[in-house]
């Protein structure tokens, strides 16, 4: 499910295909890495199975890590803490060359995508 919201979002800042699943991956990958350093969890990102290959992120261990904080009292506000702040940094760094036009387009679209998944 998150991985596909991250894919919707890429979507909307223009990236298609292999490369929004691409950018999916590395957003969903660094909202971990936020998580664990939220949660003083070291030991999630130096967990081996989260890497595979040369050092690339394992989306399906990813989840799994994910569904292990999840009964935590503190996951569901680090989780949101965690997405606010990477969606936004990821957002700042890519708009730095839209207009201003464009910029208010997407975070309507963005808007409309939430309420969407709210609904949910």
């Amino acid at each position: 499910m998150l991985n596909e919201v991250l894919k919707k979002i890429a979507n909307i800042y223009g990236f298609v295909g292999k490369e929004a699943e691409d950018v999916a991956e590395d957003l969903f990958s660094v909202i971990i890495e936020e998580m664990s350093l939220r949660m003083n969890e070291k030991e999630i990102m130096d967990d081996s199975k989260l890497l595979h290959g040369e050092g690339k992120f394992d989306l399906e261990n990813g989840m799994q890590v994910i569904d292990s904080l999840k009964n935590r009292p503190e996951f569901s506000e680090i989780f949101s803490q965690s997405l606010s702040a990477v969606l936004d940094d990821w957002r700042k760094e890519i708009e730095q060359d839209f207009s201003e036009e464009k910029k208010n387009l997407v975070k309507e679209q963005v808007e409309e995508l939430i309420k969407e998944i709210d609904k949910k």
